[in-house]
Order: structure tokens, then sequence, then C-alpha cells
């Protein structure tokens, strides 16, 4: 053990980490030595680095290797903040025996060798087939979620110098979703399996896809796993939330990618199927689309399957009949979510391994060899004879994480060690990272409140710089972000509110800058938008003589206060920006208050924010409603007027309210979160009418 790494306080502050992972100070000098970041730099395509850390870690007795990388921030021994590349490494198919190293380049900005800086034995890790991190815990982005041989462990990775084991989670017995545990099924349900030591069968767990607070699991046979953090403060406590049995998929789940309000699971290795799911109710998923063999869209055979903005794309093994190797692209479309297949690059070497993206370029790893896609020709960019490859005997070069101008490529496994950095272009990466797909899809109505927001990129970020401020979700027309948190894995962000966003309520998206990819640059600025589902059912209005009604989204200033006036929505509060409101005509001022004039079927609980003209007397229904203190402003020309905005909760079901009684103008209503107020009058009754929503 190096000098300034101590036995008896490295085991202090590991703790629990104690028993499951051993540590070793970095070969090239003391552990307090100073990272300066994560390479860049001009480069000559086809030189690389040989990468080694997992040599003898134990005894070298079975074929090891690396897999995908993942790019963390951490403190280092001296408490200051560094960026590391994060390799696990492994046994082969699924075994037990594995590890973790933080690398990083003291020039970043000169093509040099990555040096090692810390590694950790950790026996329970599997290969790591994703690397899925969260700011859940705190704010920081310092979870990470890894596969594991029985289930999969939690770290914190706040210290690279001293990662902290939070939850070594075993997927076993039926309370935690393992043998025996109850599951949606298909037509009656196949066998169910523990997690344990295996390939990509059998219950292996071989994918994880972090949406937090929700993790989803890939369990091969066992199907798909569904597991919730339940405390932000603390990344041990953990639940299970439901199994969806492979029955139920028809083929086993391997691959498994979330996105917002969608999900992609699907099979690998010569057994076919791909689905596609709403999980804008992540407890409770739904199948809008089934691929397989028999289906007018076929499935390939696939190893590994990617998603990226409305693609998926699949790292292809040859099958007689049906494809050869190499990449498979699907286009996913954004409004219905079907797939329908674009087109192959037929690949040079071997089968197919993983697949990322960056910048309108696929990395594919085919075993014997690396290649790099122009997405736009589906033609390689790289030599295809002879190919760049890691260079070692037997190597694998299944695993690909491109990070500005290198690749990490990741040997899967081989009796002799050695992963690769490698450069894929000459020039250093100035090109920002864009926004090229979001779901819930941009312009979407009608999305459930339960449902997250995913939003994918061009190119692999430092997570590290996502938050509120730099990719905000907020009500249209807010500056206020709603608090939620996000998760990262593979060009993917995701973000899920602290508490389900409010119905009726349009929403923006917004990408700035501060957003930046593994070479430092600032995302170009994008803003989209979605609009959940109305709480308002149905609507009748009940004034023969004045039909300009209507139910309407995104109440924003600018907006035509009436259907049958010129005014206009001069202000509106913060509270009602965004919200589902009531245009109504203006000429319904003159109904008497006590005809009833607004008939509503509210599907769920809501507040009813009725914004009146103080110039003349209130309706008399109004009384008891609470005033709520905010002020909706019109104007007509020149003419400006206040409307006070008068608040009361309403349960799910029918709602009906009264004339305005000659007010000087016809009172507006908006729809926001329930109020809490106290006593209200409103008549719930039946009238005839037009249905406009």
């Amino acid at each position: 053990m190096k000098a300034g790494i101590c036995p008896a306080g490295r085991r202090h502050v590991l703790g629990v980490l104690a028993a499951m992972v051993s540590f070793s100070a970095a070969p090239d000098g003391s552990a307090g030595a100073r990272a300066e970041g994560i390479l860049d730099a001009a480069c000559t395509p086809g030189s690389k680095f040989i990468v080694k850390d997992y040599a003898d870690r134990p005894a070298n007795t079975q074929p090891r290797g690396h897999d995908m990388a993942a790019y963390v921030k951490a403190k280092n021994a001296a408490g200051v903040d560094t960026e590391y590349m994060l390799l696990v490494w492994a046994v082969d198919s699924g075994k037990p025996g594995g590890g973790f190293a933080f690398y990083s380049w003291d020039n970043p900005g000169v093509w040099s060798a990555p040096v090692e800086r810390f590694t950790y034995q950790a026996s329970q890790l599997r290969e790591a087939h994703s690397t899925p991190l969260t700011n859940m815990v705190g704010g920081r982005w310092s979870t990470f979620v890894a596969e594991a041989t029985t289930g999969f462990s939690v770290y914190d990775l706040s210290s690279a110098a001293a990662p902290l084991l939070k939850k070594n989670f075993l997927i076993a017995g039926p309370a935690n979703g393992g043998k025996g545990s109850a599951a949606l099924c298909g037509a009656s349900c196949g066998t169910s399996y523990d997690a344990g030591p295996r390939d990509y069968s059998l219950g292996g767990v071989w994918y994880i896809s972090v949406q937090a607070p929700y993790i989803f699991v890939g369990q091969t046979d066992n199907g798909l796993n569904i597991f919730k953090f339940t405390d932000p403060n603390d990344a041990s406590k953990i639940a299970w939330v439901k199994r969806l049995d492979a029955s139920w998929f028809g083929h086993r789940v391997n691959s498994v990618w979330a996105m917002g309000n969608l999900l992609v699971a699907a099979a690998s290795e010569a057994v076919y199927g791909v689905d596609v799911l709403d999980i804008g109710n992540p407890e409770n998923p739904v199948k809008l689309h089934h691929y397989d063999l028999t289906t007018p869209t076929v499935t390939r055979n696939a190893y590994s399957w990617t998603l990226n903005g409305t693609h998926l794309y699949e790292a292809m093994k040859p099958k007689t009949g049906l494809n050869k190797n190499g990449l498979g692209v699907y286009s996913l479309n954004p409004a219905d979510l079907s797939l329908s297949w674009q087109g192959q690059y037929v690949g040079t070497c071997s089968s197919g391994g993983y697949t990322a993206i960056q910048d309108g370029f696929a990395h594919i790893g085919l075993s014997s060899c690396y290649q790099k896609v122009d997405l736009a020709t589906l033609k390689a960019v790289t030599p295809r004879s002879p190919p760049y490859s890691i260079g070692i005997t037997g190597a694998d070069n299944d695993f690909v994480t491109p990070f500005g101008s290198a690749v990490f490529l990741g040997n899967d496994h081989n009796s002799e060690p050695g992963s690769a950095v490698l450069c894929h272009q000459a020039a250093a990466d100035t090109r920002p990272p864009a926004v090229n797909g979001q779901m819930p899809r941009s312009g979407a109505t009608g999305a459930k409140v339960t449902t997250g927001v995913g939003v994918s990129f061009t190119d692999n970020l430092k997570e590290w710089t996502i938050s509120s401020a730099s990719l905000p979700v907020r009500r249209q027309g807010s500056s206020t972000a709603v608090p939620g948190y996000y998760s990262y894995q593979l060009n993917i962000v995701n973000f899920r509110p602290v508490t389900p966003f409010d119905a009726g309520t349009t929403y923006q998206v917004a990408i700035t800058a501060g957003v930046q990819d593994l070479a430092g640059n600032g995302a170009t600025p994008y803003t989209g938008s979605f609009t959940t589902a109305s709480a308002v059912s149905q609507a009748r209005f009940d004034d023969p003589d004045h039909t300009a009604w209507s139910v309407t989204d995104n109440l924003q200033e600018g907006d035509p206060a009436y259907g049958d006036s010129p005014a206009t929505i001069a202000g509106v509060p913060d509270l009602l920006r965004g919200r589902t409101w009531i245009r109504p005509a203006s000429g319904s001022r003159t109904v008497a208050a006590d005809a009833p004039v607004v008939d509503l079927e509210l599907a769920e609980s809501a507040g009813l924010y009725v914004c009146a003209d103080t110039r003349g007397p209130l309706p008399a229904w109004l009384d008891g409603w609470t005033d709520s203190g905010l002020t909706l402003s019109l104007a007509d020309g020149a003419a400006s007027w206040p409307m006070a905005c008068y608040s009361r909760t309403f349960p799910a079901g029918p709602v009906s309210l009264g004339g305005a009684g000659g007010a000087p103008s016809q009172y507006v209503v908006a729809l926001g979160p329930p109020t809490g107020a106290g006593r209200a009058f409103a008549q719930a009754a039946q009238h005839g009418g037009s249905l406009t929503r």
C-alpha cells in the first residue's frame, strides 16, 4: 500500500464497504496525487493507451475485463473535487470477482495516458452493461447503481478516495422480486428466479435504468423488476415495487432504457423481442407495442440495444436468413412510440457488442474490432481493413464509451488483461451537445401527472453539470423550477418531480449552456413543453345566447380573455401560469348569479380559481370562497382592470358555477392545485349544453 494511505483509517472511512471491498492506492504515485480532469485533446486517429487495472486483483484465474465507462465528479484524497473516468471490471458471464477504479489525466488538453488514482475490489459486482447515476440523495451526483451478481449495489461516490457501499440489494425471495414473487404475467406465469451469477438468462441482472426514485432492472428470464428509493436522504432505503414476468413480454428482458414516460425492454442473444412501454405511471407500466419475428417491424438478432433521441440502435449478431453483424437502426415515432426499421451498417470483424452515440456517429464494438459509423450515411468513417482495435490477441472489443476525441474500448473478457483509450478523431471535440429527443414529446398533451421527463442528447454529458439551474423543468411562464430528482445514463437525462405534476398544466423543459458534454462544451439552448391531463373531463356551458366558451390549456399573458371580445390577459399570477383555464364568452356577464352557467366534471380533486371583476358586486355564490390574494389582469385597448381570484377546492365529481350577475366583466376560471380553502357554495347539477372537452 502506498504512503499516505492508512489501513486503519481506510477501514474507518469505508464503513460498510470494508466487508466487501478492498482498497489499493494508484501504482503511479501517492493517493493524494491531484487529478486534473478528463481527456479531450488533438490526437492521431487510431493511437491508443492500454489500461490494465484489473490484472491479478485477486490472482487472475478467470478472464476478466472492463465494460461501459462512467464519468464522475468526486473528491480526491485531499478533498478536492476532481473529474474522473470510472471503470468497472468484472469476471465474464455474470460471475463474481469484480471491482472498480478511478482514472484521470494530469493534463487533459494533451493526448496522454490516463492515470489510475484509486482502485477497489468489490467481489459482488458483475459486468457493467449500464452505469446510471442520480442526484436524488442530497442533490449530489454521487449515487451510483451497479449490476451485481445477486442483485444491484448502490454506492455513494462523493469521495473517490473513500467510496461507500450504501446497499447491496439482494433480489431474492418473494418479498424482493425474486423466486416466488408475485408478478404481472401473460397467459400463465413463467418460472421466477432469484438474481444469481448468470449471463444473459436465468435471472441474471443484465441492465439497470434509473429514473429516481425508480430503479428498473432487466433481470433476463425473471422479467422486469421495479424498485424504488424510499428516502431522499438515505440511498440504502430501497423497496421492491413490482415485477413484470417474462411471460408478460413474451421474451426475457435484457436491455432496459427509461426516458420520461417511455421504457424500452428488449431481449438479446438469439431471443427476439422488443416491447415499448408507457411508464407515465411507473408503478403500473402499460404495454404500447410489441415486436418480434412475426410482427410487421421485425426484430433482428441483437446482442444489445441503445436508445438515443428518436432512434433505437441494436448491436447485431449474424443470423442466417435474417441479418448480418453490425449496427441496426430503428426510428421511434414520438407521437405513438412505434418503431420502424431504417437500415443496417454491415460491420467487418465479428459479432456486435454494444453501441454508443456521439455527435451524429455511432460507436460500435464488434468483438474483434471497433468501428465508428456516420448515422447520416450508415457508412464507417474509421478504417474497415485493418480496423481499429485494442490490439491484444483475443481481446473482446465489445464495450464502447466515447468521450471527446477519444473512446474507451472495454475488453469484455480475456485471459490477458487490457482495455484501451483510443483516438477516434484528430481534433479535440468542440461540438456542443444538442437535444435530439424529449419524452413526453415536446408539445404533448394529456401527460399523466405521475410521468417523468426524459431528455436525450447527441453526446455523453458531465452529469454533475445538470441541475435545476441548467436544466429546469417549470410551469410555462414561471421562473421557478419544479423540485425534483435528476438521473443520468449515457446521453439520457431523466427528471422526476418530488411530488406529481399538477393536472391541466403546461410545463417547460429548458436546456442552457450550463449543461456540458465530457469535453466541456456547453449545450445548445433548447426549450420544449408538455401539458398534463386536465382535471376537467367534461365541461358544459349553459348560455345559449353566448356560446363562445372553451376549456383552454396554458394560461399566459397575451391570450384572448374572451371568446367574443378583443380583451386580452394582461397579467397572470405566477401560481396560475401554464394552467388549464376556461375562456368565457364576454356576453355571459349578464347571466343571473343564481342561474348555473358552468358545469364541470372533475376527474380528480382540483382547485378552482374564479377571477372576478371587483368593480361591481360579487355574485352571491362566491360567498365563502377564499380570497387567494392573487390578481388576474385584463386589458382592452388602453383600458385595463384587475380581477381578484377566489379559490375553492373541489373533490372529483360534478361542479356547477352560477352566472356573473351583471358584473362589469365576465369572470374567468383557472384550475390549479387543490387549495385547501374552506366552505364554498357551488351547485353540483347536470345541465344540457355543448360538450367542449
